[in-house]
């Protein structure tokens, strides 16, 4: 499987370029519009709650505020990530069609999904643990949730490559996250590294004496954190076939 893989994408590094080049948008919308959002709205909770009266903001607005918000955001992701996919699948030469509408709209079932586990377990979390045992238990929970959604929306969205009913994708994938995990400890352990990687080189990136030698760590972190992605986003393809 690795030297298929690696075959594939040094076969086809166009497809990789393009890749490249649609995550890299994704992010950077993302971050133009962090910076807004910074610009915008003032750090002071109190203010915060000024501006929201002057303009007649109530709560159930601004819920339906935040929601287009978010439903903003999973749609620039699926947008983006459907053009992935396309190169993905034309690694092996596959066609995907783009049907946004119905990948948009997987995409807001899984969000919708996981954010409800996430304020799930924070609510109960919050009553259960005190203090520094809550601390401890939700960076475990964090960290595990982290890796098994990430496991679950890449195999959900390999599988939508191959024209399943929303229904079987969210089934198979569900079974395999949870049922056949030892296929993709490997790909959860590089991730692992990764970030590992990534968080010590960024880390002492402020407080080494080397600046420079730490600063070329640390980007040689990032390549290969995103060499990473790349690298797994056709072995779930490649997995998934098999589903």
């Amino acid at each position: 499987m690795t030297l298929k893989i690696f075959s594939i994408l040094k076969r086809k590094q166009q497809n990789v370029l393009y890749m490249f080049f649609f995550d890299m948008l994704f992010f950077t919308v993302l971050i133009v519009i962090g910076r807004l959002i910074n610009v915008f709205l003032p750090k002071n909770p109190a203010d915060l709650s000024n501006i929201l009266a002057r303009y007649g903001i109530n709560t159930p607005l601004l819920l339906i505020i935040l929601l287009a918000y978010y439903a903003g955001i999973v749609l620039l992701h699926s947008v983006c990530k459907l053009f992935i996919l396309q190169n993905v699948g034309g690694l092996e030469g596959k066609i995907i069609k783009y049907d946004l509408k119905r990948f948009f709209g997987m995409n807001s079932i899984i969000f919708i999904v996981l954010l409800g586990i996430f304020i799930g377990y924070s609510s109960l979390a919050f009553v259960l643990f005190k203090d520094a045992f809550f601390i401890v238990v939700t960076s475990i929970f964090l960290a595990l949730f982290g890796l098994l959604s990430y496991v679950f929306i890449s195999i959900s969205q390999s599988l939508f490559m191959q024209g399943l009913s929303i229904k079987d994708i969210l089934k198979k994938a569900y079974n395999a996250t949870c049922h056949q995990g030892k296929r993709y400890v490997g790909y959860l352990g590089i991730i692992v590294v990764a970030l590992i990687l990534m968080w010590v080189s960024f880390g002492i990136l402020e407080t080494a004496p080397f600046r420079l030698l730490v600063t070329i760590l640390a980007i040689s972190s990032l390549i290969f954190m995103y060499a990473t992605i790349v690298w797994n986003r056709v072995g779930f393809w490649m997995l998934t076939k098999k589903l």
